[in-house]
């Protein structure tokens, strides 16, 4: 489960907006600047919540729970596909 909220959150000690389960999640580290991602791709029907500059809660393999920018999010028929 990913939780989403509003950009301007600092604190994420809340379910903020709501969450979304993903139909998947996959985390990309790479050596460089912005090199730290997830590609996640999920349900149409959770298009209202998943806005750009938002902020997307994610369980990490090394960190935990880590904060990500909502960039560029894009429709494709029945689900949605942001990084």
């Amino acid at each position: 489960m990913i939780k989403v909220y509003e950009s301007n959150v600092t604190k994420f000690d809340n379910n903020g907006l709501g969450a979304i389960n993903p139909y998947s999640c996959v985390e990309t580290k790479k050596i460089g600047t912005n090199g730290w991602y997830v590609d996640v791709e999920a349900s149409i029907k959770d298009a209202s919540l998943i806005q750009e500059d938002n902020l997307i809660l994610v369980e990490t393999k090394e960190k935990g729970a880590q904060p990500f920018r909502i960039s560029n999010p894009q429709k494709k028929d029945r689900r949605i596909v942001l990084r």
